[in-house]
Parts: C-alpha cells; sequence; structure tokens
C-alpha cells in the first residue's frame, strides 16, 4: 500500500522528497551514522558523500531528451561525470561557506528552499467550486483590460503639497490648483492599459484607480521620492468575460495565491521554531550601516 501511494505523488513532490533524502543521507555521513544500505543507492561516492542513482537517472533522462538515438555508454560516463563535477564545486562552495558570503549563492540557495517547500507544502489541484467562487469574487481580474484617462500631478514639496490640498478643499479645478501650487504634471498618455498604470503611481496608485469612478481624485500617493495626486478622467473597458473563456487564468490566480498562503505559512513555522533577537530599530536607522 505505501507503494501504491508513492507512485500517485506529483513529480514536484517525488523531486522535493529526493532532495530531502539526499540531505539527510548526507547528514548521516558527516555524523558517521550512514546506513548499511546507504551505497546500495548510490552511483558515485565523492569524499564520503553518495551521488544517488535518482539523480544518475535524472540526468539520464534529461540527456535523452535532446537526442534523437539511444542514449551510448560515452553518453552515460559523461553524465555521471558531470554529476560528480557538480558535487565537488558543491563541497567546495559549502567548504567557502558561499551560501552566506556570496549574495548570488544565497539567492540561488533560498530560491531553491522556496521551491521545496512549496512541492510539498503547495496547492494540491482546485475543485471547480473553487475556481468559481475565485472567478465571481474576482471579476476585476478576469474582465477585458481596462484603459484609463488620467491627470497625475506630484511634489516634493510639503508646502506645495499643503496649498494644493487647500485649494482643491476651496473647490478649485484640479489644473488650477495643479497651477497655482506649482506642482509637476506627470500624466502618462490618454487611453492607457491599467495595468501599466503602476508605472506612474506605483502599486497604491494603480489599486485606487482601480476602484475609482470617472471624475473622482485621490492621493496623496508616494511614487518616485514625490507625493502624487490622481485624477480619473475616463475608463473604458473592464466587461467581465465569460469563465469559460477564462478559466485557465483563474486557476493560475487561485495556484499563484494558495502558493503565497502556503509559503507564508512555511516561513511563519521557520520563525516560530527559530530563535530571532533583533539588534536594531530599523525605524531609527538613517544609514546603511547599523
Amino acid at each position: 500500500m505505501p507503494l501504491k501511494i508513492l507512485r500517485q505523488l506529483p513529480e514536484a513532490t517525488w523531486y522535493a522528497v529526493g532532495a530531502l533524502i539526499a540531505l539527510a543521507v548526507a547528514l548521516m555521513t558527516a555524523l558517521g551514522i550512514a546506513p548499511a544500505t546507504g551505497q546500495r543507492g548510490a552511483v558515485a561516492i565523492v569524499n564520503e558523500d553518495i551521488i544517488l542513482r535518482t539523480e544518475y537517472e535524472r540526468a539520464l533522462t534529461a540527456m535523452q531528451a535532446g537526442l534523437a538515438r539511444p542514449l551510448t555508454a560515452e553518453d552515460k560516463a559523461r553524465a555521471l561525470d558531470i554529476l560528480i563535477n557538480e558535487e565537488l564545486i558543491v563541497q567546495r562552495a559549502l567548504a567557502l561557506d558561499m551560501a552566506r558570503t556570496d549574495r548570488q549563492t544565497r539567492k540561488t540557495l533560498i530560491q531553491a528552499v522556496i521551491r521545496s517547500s512549496l512541492a510539498l507544502d503547495g496547492p494540491i489541484d482546485p475543485t471547480q467550486d473553487a475556481l468559481r467562487k475565485l472567478y465571481e469574487d474576482e471579476q476585476g481580474l478576469f474582465s477585458s483590460p481596462d484603459f484609463v484617462t488620467v491627470r497625475i500631478a506630484g511634489t516634493t514639496s510639503p508646502e506645495s503639497l499643503a496649498q494644493f490640498r487647500a485649494l482643491m478643499q476651496a473647490g478649485n479645478r484640479f489644473e488650477d490648483a495643479v497651477s497655482a501650487a506649482g506642482l509637476e504634471d506627470f500624466s502618462p498618455p490618454p487611453d492607457l492599459p491599467l495595468g501599466k498604470l503602476s508605472d506612474y503611481t506605483g502599486r497604491a496608485g494603480l489599486e485606487a484607480v482601480s476602484t475609482m469612478e470617472a471624475g473622482e481624485i485621490a492621493g496623496p500617493f508616494t511614487y518616485a521620492g514625490r507625493n502624487i495626486y490622481i485624477w480619473l478622467q475616463a475608463r473604458t473597458g473592464g466587461t467581465a468575460l465569460p469563465f469559460d473563456m477564462v478559466s485557465s487564468q483563474v486557476e493560475a490566480e487561485w495556484r499563484r495565491r494558495q502558493e503565497e498562503q502556503a509559503f507564508t505559512d512555511y516561513i511563519n513555522r521557520l520563525r516560530r521554531q527559530a530563535h530571532i533577537k533583533t539588534l536594531i530599530d530599523p525605524a531609527e536607522t538613517t544609514d546603511a550601516t547599523p
């Protein structure tokens, strides 16, 4: 029965399980408690660390995918040599502590752990009910593209910002208040795709305009070092598309949200298990040095 269950696991989970097995064997070897059957599942031993047959077979599969002929003995030997070279490089990187000292290595390691956590704890296949609910709850995400015409004005001066607010509250027109307060105009071309608006306003401005009606003004938002106001002049498009037409986009969005939640849960577990002591107050840090 256990074997039957394991065969039903998705391929991504197999990769994660294989990685965890390799890590466990490496740790046991380092501690001098390698199992008696350890070498049985290995194709090579490099400085007492084993290369698993599953890794070798995966390398052969990848090599075969790029060839129109069967693999030769030379091909297989080259695949094994590549795995041995990789193991030597990994061992050297660990000896140099590159996971801590090299930023690119650290970034790659973080991404690998994220992928592994999602393979084990990520979303299962969604039900049609779950997809339908997301579609109904987030109609704006699955509609025809919105196009907007906006005016954007901003300033780095607190005095100009205060003057603009006062002028708007007094009932002045947007253009007149912008001119009188000396704000700069950062307006994009008319009929801009809504998704591109963040290039001019940042994420907060985009989210605000997504829920605004033509004629409304919102702000201030901080973007590119300025305080900006946005006047939505016109909006077109935004018609809800049939579920069958956007079902693949709905599923992609569902998986993205599930993976995001799974990763958040994973990080929270790591934080609960860790001892963390913060030595600075970020709100009081004014330069790059602690």
